[in-house]
């Protein structure tokens, strides 16, 4: 009849000895430390000892059977006990470096690095592989393990959003970005190793899935990609991917705002209308809406500025009812940070919206602690992830370094300002260049690119720009 050590009043079979000694074990002995040594340690829904002690039981009695699992879905930082912590990290570098595992073998490790005796081995490593565990629970275990671990991390989020919100000195947006902020840093580590089964698909679980999603597009209840309202475009390239985020990118000052003001007219006003929302961080609301009446009313944009003809007042009156019916939502602002950014794609989608237009990616604000590279980085990645959460076309417009580009030459990927991951996070990538100088009364030449397309080819296209009325025209295809 094995003894049993009384642990948090849970009787426990882990020796052989027929004595029983409560707290007289290594095991026990790190429980007690804990009590004694620090009076501010979470609660004890915070952490599960006897499901680290499980893990490392698994780790050392079949290593071979739980090392690449164990290493998948935990670190070493996520165990409670720092001892265990210490444990675990030694056994993943054995296992990794394909040495034996068995109580002897780990027990020399730790002391030829002096932690033998901090740790109490060889005698705490016997009583975890003698301990009351299952390798095949081994799963659960590490996922109660991670669980508490992303909760201890919840909890001190928890504690700094409180702290900062009693701060007199902070702003209220302040203060949610940063509640934000270190919520998305918990969610980011409860995503990281997790491993779960159901992710993992058959053959004919793959095929079941892609015919009901064509069986969805077939009946309109799911779209793949939206036509943006130019005729040769929507043929050749098959219009804009639905759940990434689509590049349009030129250098200063060469019609990138116009083009995506384009696209946001044409997706509202086509005769099947696209809920659209456009984050401008480059115009005010009035331009955007002026550049619409310009659009719409083939009225020259530069006579907004003056006291309008009788002519043009008509038909300004004549557009206007027809404007005000588009399913469009416009957010101005002089300044946006990448919490702030999250915020406003998930209300625009949650009222409605289908695409959204960002202008332009490089006026976003980003972690000041970090290279502007990295910034941007971060900034795509996030864009990605929501385009790809909410089911959405995003279309991006960035910036192409003035200096890269020389004026008539085709820019490219190598030109995008700031980072290559704009290039490698999208779905689509398309450039903009102009051709030929703007001249009184002439249409502009401008080269459209696709030098970028995962879901179809690349290629590229003529395009003119009407200057007065701030529109682009097809004119014809170069592929």
């Amino acid at each position: 009849m094995p003894d049993c050590r009384h642990l948090d009043s849970k009787v426990i079979p882990v020796q052989r000895n027929p004595i029983k000694v409560p707290y007289k074990s290594s095991v026990d002995h790190f429980r007690l430390q804990h009590k004694k040594e620090d009076q501010k340690a979470p609660l004890k829904a915070l952490y599960s000892l006897e499901a680290e002690e499980a893990v490392l039981g698994c780790f050392l009695v079949e290593p071979e059977k739980s090392g690449d699992l164990c290493q998948a879905m935990v670190r070493n930082d996520e165990f409670f006990t720092p001892q265990y912590q210490v444990l675990f990290e030694v056994l993943v570098n054995m296992f990794n470096n394909n040495l034996e595992i068995g109580i002897v073998e780990v027990h020399q490790v730790l002391a030829d690095r002096g932690l033998a005796d901090n740790l109490n081995s060889p005698n705490l490593l016997g009583e975890l592989c003698a301990g009351s565990f299952s390798i095949f629970r081994l799963r659960n275990y590490l996922e109660i393990v991670r669980g508490k671990a992303v909760l201890r991390l919840l909890h001190k989020a928890a504690e700094e959003i409180i702290e900062n919100a009693l701060d007199p000195h902070e702003g209220i947006d302040v203060i949610l970005g940063r509640a934000e902020s270190l919520l998305d840093k918990v969610m980011k580590r409860q995503a990281l190793g997790s491993v779960q089964a159901s992710s993992i698909k058959t053959a004919p679980q793959a095929v079941e899935g892609f015919l009901a999603k064509l069986e969805e597009i077939e009946k309109g209840d799911q779209i793949a990609r939206y036509p943006i309202g130019f005729r040769l475009f929507d043929q050749l390239f098959s219009g804009l991917p639905v759940g990434g985020y689509t590049v349009i990118a030129a250098r200063p000052g060469e019609g990138k705002t116009s083009m995506g003001v384009n696209m946001l007219q044409n997706f509202c006003a086509n005769s099947f209308p696209i809920q659209t929302g456009i984050i401008s961080l480059e115009m005010k609301s009035d331009d955007l809406i002026q550049n619409c009446f310009a659009y719409m009313g083939e009225i020259d944009s530069r006579h907004f500025d003056e006291k309008l003809s009788a002519e043009k007042k008509a038909k300004v009156r004549g557009i206007a009812p027809i404007i005000s019916k588009w399913n469009m939502r416009i957010q101005e602002c002089d300044e946006m940070n990448v919490p702030q950014l999250k915020l406003a794609f998930k209300e625009l989608h949650r009222q409605g919206c289908k695409v959204i237009i960002l202008d332009y990616l490089q006026l976003l604000t980003g972690d000041q602690e970090l290279k502007r590279s990295e910034q941007i980085a971060e900034m795509t990645r996030i864009i990605k992830v929501l385009s790809k959460s909410l089911n959405i076309c995003t279309i991006l417009l960035a910036q192409v370094n003035r200096e890269g580009a020389k004026a008539g030459e085709e820019v490219s990927n190598h030109h995008l300002k700031d980072a290559g991951s704009i290039e490698q996070d999208a779905e689509m990538v398309i450039f903009l260049t102009r051709l030929s100088e703007p001249q009184p009364f002439e249409r502009t030449r401008y080269r459209l690119k696709v030098d970028k397309n995962r879901r179809g080819v690349k290629g590229s296209m003529d395009m003119y720009f009407d200057g007065p009325w701030l529109r682009f025209f097809e004119e014809r295809e170069r592929l």
